[in-house]
């Protein structure tokens, strides 16, 4: 791997001063949602408001910046169809195909060819920023980001020959795994969405659910509904199991969604689908892509894709066993949308609830390990079953990497505690507001 970072900023990000380093970080972020400013500026006022709130959701929204800092080191180190945006709330409970339910990482929007060490790193900071916003001294933060950085290599050792996942049944996952398994689907589906003063099954108004109306809405369904035609066909391409019609009933827009994201668009779309002879209602999300945040840093890997949302749709198969058979894409008033299935039993642990040093050390144990699963079903298929393990631990010096990712955490970690209030500051002199 080599890297493909615009050297005409020089010097380097790292080697910046205080007041540069303060201003290269406003103007990156600036730079980084332009789109979003330009198209949807009260989802960007709700962005920069979110990035404020603490460390730790400013570097969930912010990777763009850590990128940068990466940008041209461990090009060394082997190759992986990376996450891309690892943190510890973007591992949650997932729906898969034959109904089973797993935990995992279950965020792709960033995924991409990149070193592997990228991942793990940038999971190792916010494993640091977490435990910090938990109340955790910073020693103890400290152990935190070895124990994630030793459950993964642990895991990359035992490699595929174990077909294990473990990390299922440590107690706080088999606690989750078992109350979301109580859920009523339909029962989900009645009381969160659906408008239960209306005889025809539309979408209920709420804070974050805004259901379109005329004549929009008559305007807008047609070709909501070919988007989703076109992509019914690329499903039925991929996936054995794919329905069989799907009808667009109603539409609403859908905000307050992930930290990166805000300001994307993003639709659901109430469903009729039919298998067969069978039908179900379903609630399906239309979520606009953009380029991995990694492209920039990176060389364009061989393979290719022809869209954004064929990359996501791509990587969470990859990544996952028995993938949701939902996960899809489609193009959208020229814009590139992943589409999935929304379940009734998607869930994560929220890590503010989690204020126990030893819960917190086990959930972090649990990420390292899922990680490294990941990435191991994602390069069998370029290494081989067998070297996929090996290939990683050939680029590494096993005896160090635990105490050489911890020193990297708590330092960028540090960093970002800096630049996120360089950041608040900035936009409280310069009164930022979108228009």
């Amino acid at each position: 791997m080599q890297s493909n970072y615009n050297h005409s900023f020089q010097p380097h990000p790292t080697q910046l001063d205080k007041s540069t380093r303060a201003n290269h970080v406003f103007q990156s972020i600036l730079k980084y949602n332009e789109s979003i400013i330009q198209n949807n500026p009260s989802g960007a006022n709700a962005k920069f408001q979110r990035l404020q709130l603490s460390p730790f959701i400013f570097m969930r929204g912010t990777a763009d910046l850590m990128y940068q800092d990466l940008a041209g080191t461990d090009a060394d180190k082997a190759l992986v169809f990376c996450v891309g945006d690892v943190h510890l709330e973007n591992f949650g409970v997932m729906e898969c195909e034959d109904g089973r339910l797993t935990w995992g990482v279950n965020d792709f929007d960033e995924a991409t060819f990149a070193p592997f060490t990228w991942d793990v790193k940038r999971g190792a900071v916010s494993v640091f920023l977490a435990a910090d916003e938990n109340g955790f001294a910073e020693k103890q933060s400290k152990k935190l980001t070895k124990t994630f950085a030793k459950a993964y290599l642990k895991h990359i050792q035992e490699g595929l020959s174990k077909e294990t996942d473990d990390y299922l049944k440590i107690i706080l996952i088999k606690e989750l795994l078992q109350s979301v398994e109580k859920i009523d689907a339909t029962t989900w589906l009645k009381k969160c969405y659906l408008d239960s003063k209306s005889l025809l099954p539309v979408f209920k108004s709420t804070k974050k659910l805004k259901p379109l109306t005329e004549p929009f809405l008559e305007k807008k369904m047609p070709i909501v509904q070919q988007a989703i035609n076109d992509y019914l066909v690329r499903l039925k391409r991929d996936q054995p199991n794919a329905p069989d019609n799907i009808q667009v009933l109603d539409l609403a827009t859908k905000t307050g969604s992930g930290t990166a994201s805000i300001g994307l668009w993003r639709y659901y779309i109430l469903a009729e689908v039919r298998h067969g002879e069978h039908t179900e209602l379903m609630i399906l999300e239309m979520k606009q892509m953009r380029p991995s945040v990694l492209s920039p840093y990176v060389y364009q890997h061989p393979l290719l894709f022809s869209s954004e949302g064929e990359r996501v749709s791509y990587a969470e198969n990859l990544h996952l066993q028995n993938a949701n058979p939902y996960y899809g894409y489609t193009d959208l008033e020229n814009l590139t949308y992943l589409v999935r299935k929304r379940s009734a039993y998607k869930s994560r642990i929220k890590i503010s609830e989690h204020a126990d040093y030893d819960d917190f050390k086990t959930y972090v144990q649990a990420c390292g390990n899922a990680l490294a699963h990941a990435h191991l079903l994602s390069n069998a298929q370029h290494y081989g079953k067998n070297n996929a393990a090996q290939a990683i631990l050939n680029s590494i010096n096993v005896n160090n990497f635990t105490k050489t990712t911890s020193a990297f955490a708590t330092k960028m970690a540090k960093q970002v505690i800096v630049d996120w209030k360089s950041f608040i500051k900035n936009c409280k002199d310069r009164m930022v507001v979108f228009e």
